[in-house]
């Protein structure tokens, strides 16, 4: 059975994954100070990769394993992007 095939608003949606998918990950500190009205894109500095939240994690040993569902042949290329 495909992924989400009983739930008809999840039916297919991995198959609508493709390189061109845009992914945002940021690692950010619990500050508030980031989420000022005068600092609206310090959220940019903490841009990153799935790889790298993955190694991060991973070295603190918590296992993660991110994507899994995404198909094989994008899920290496969506994993290493930096939201630009």
């Amino acid at each position: 059975m495909e992924s989400g095939a009983g739930n008809a608003k999840g039916y297919r949606r991995f198959a609508r994954i493709d390189r061109n998918t845009t992914v945002l990950t940021v690692t950010m500190p619990n500050d508030n100070r980031l989420y000022t009205t005068s600092n609206k894109t310090a959220w940019r500095d903490y841009l990153t990769s799935i790889t790298n939240v993955e190694i991060e994690a991973n070295a603190s040993g918590v296992l993660l394993n991110l994507f899994q569902a995404v198909p094989d042949s994008v899920r290496p290329l969506l994993k290493a992007k930096v939201y630009q």
